[in-house]
C-alpha cells in the first residue's frame, strides 16, 4: 500500500508542539537532540534537518539559531 509509506507531517508538528510545550529548553541544541528523537521514532523516516531560529535572542541580530542533519544510522549510532 503507497499510502502506508506517506509520512504524516501534520502528526509531525503536533509531536514537536507539544514537545516544546511540555519543556523549557535552555539551548536550543537540546531541542534539536530531543526533536530528532520524536521524529525518528517514525521508522519509515531515514533522514531530517532541523533549523531552528529564536527571534531577537539578541540585541543587534535578527536571530540566533541552529540547524543540524542527521541520518537515521548517525542517530541510532550515537
Amino acid at each position: 500500500n503507497e499510502l502506508a509509506s506517506v509520512v504524516d507531517y501534520e502528526k509531525i508538528t503536533h509531536k514537536l508542539e507539544s514537545l516544546v510545550k511540555s519543556k523549557n529548553y535552555n539551548f536550543l541544541e537540546s531541542l534539536a537532540e530531543d526533536s530528532f528523537k520524536k521524529i525518528f521514532e517514525d521508522k519509515r523516516i531515514n533522514s531530517i534537518k532541523i533549523k531552528i531560529e529564536k527571534p531577537d535572542a539578541i540585541t543587534n541580530a535578527k536571530s540566533v539559531g541552529v540547524e543540524v542533519f542527521k541520518n537515521r544510522s548517525d542517530y541510532e549510532g550515537s
